[in-house]
């Protein structure tokens, strides 16, 4: 089973824009960086792809960052992605590829 790994990034290409975009970790691991080495040197770090949040401000200040992730319940190949802080929140919505397991596609093996 392949896994993919990748180190989370907040961009904000524009006042009014957000985006959350996925870092590969060889590009960061090498010269050590953190978290906010790899945010405040963009132009360092490699970003593979990046996705759109939407922003919007509530009442609720949180005092902590949380990020929450969320299936539907009627399609557990779709959900949310929430992130919050102070009175932000970013979102968006995602849909998962699934592929079931070699196994299971051509049944019982013969003997």
């Amino acid at each position: 089973m392949r896994r993919l790994i990748y180190y989370l990034l907040i961009q904000r290409p524009e006042p009014s824009e957000w985006r959350l975009a996925f870092v590969a970790p060889a590009a960061v691991m090498p010269h050590l960086m953190d978290a906010w080495a790899a945010q405040a040197q963009p132009q360092e770090v490699r970003i593979q792809f990046s996705v759109p949040l939407r922003h919007s401000v509530g009442a609720i200040k949180r005092p902590e960052l949380d990020v929450t992730l969320s299936l539907d319940p009627a399609d557990l190949s779709k959900g949310a992605v929430a992130i919050e802080w102070g009175p932000h929140r970013l979102e968006s919505d995602f849909a998962i590829e699934t592929v079931s397991p070699t196994f299971y596609r051509e049944g019982p093996a013969r003997r």
